[in-house]
């Protein structure tokens, strides 16, 4: 069982991505947060394989919730949702230099294809 944490403060935007995820990967097991709060008390109470997390949601202050989750879980995947007009690039290194296991895991998990990188753009 795969579980996700999808935290973005729009409800809507969270019920498409539920709806996107469970159509893809029925054996798995989304929780949501709508705040970084909530994000990092679900994080502290779950075993969570993969966050997806919006940078604009209330207490994130862009990239302080990224770089607070990054250094309270420094082995957990994260995957920035975020309609942001910054160049995507400038979000690599906050999220890590390279795949840590647990992204290699989840990989593993899920079975997927998906093309993760080995260097990260500068």
């Amino acid at each position: 069982m795969i579980t996700l944490l999808i935290a973005d403060d729009h409800p809507l935007y969270r019920d498409a991505l539920k709806g996107a995820l469970s159509l893809s990967l029925p054996d798995l097991t989304l929780l949501e947060a709508g705040d970084l709060t909530a994000t990092v008390d679900i994080l502290q109470k779950q075993d969570v394989d993969l966050l997806l997390l919006d940078l604009h949601m209330p207490g994130s202050n862009d990239l302080f919730g990224l770089l607070h989750i990054r250094k309270l879980y420094p082995d957990l995947p994260v995957a920035v949702v975020s309609g942001t007009p910054k160049p995507f690039s400038q979000f690599w290194m906050a999220i890590s230099g390279y795949p840590s296991p647990s992204v290699k895991k989840f990989r593993m998990l899920t079975k997927s294809s998906l093309n993760w990188p080995t260097r990260y753009p500068a």
